[in-house]
């Protein structure tokens, strides 16, 4: 049976002191390394522990993680290269 993350306040509120701590500029950003819903995926973390796979659901975690830190650099090497560009193309002064 699935369920639901009401069933977890402790969880809930974990993950969104989690969030707070990342910050409120990285929040702005929409990470998609995955076609599914993220609310899916929560609710496969939580089956995972309440079941009691404490290695499978410390998978689920450094899997998404992953994720994340790689929807992060994608950014940041985007804004690099912007960045390169707008110099390279902005007019030179003496």
């Amino acid at each position: 049976m699935a369920n639901t993350l009401s069933s977890y306040p402790m969880l809930v509120q974990m993950i969104e002191q989690l969030r707070s701590a990342v910050g409120r500029y990285l929040l702005s950003f929409r990470f998609s390394h995955r076609p599914t819903s993220k609310h899916v995926d929560l609710i496969d973390l939580i089956d995972r522990v309440a079941d009691g796979d404490l290695p499978a659901a410390a998978a689920w975690i450094t899997a998404h993680l992953d994720g994340v830190r790689e929807g992060i650099e994608a950014v940041g090497t985007e804004g690099n290269n912007t960045a390169a560009k707008d110099r390279e193309s902005s007019p030179k002064t003496a």
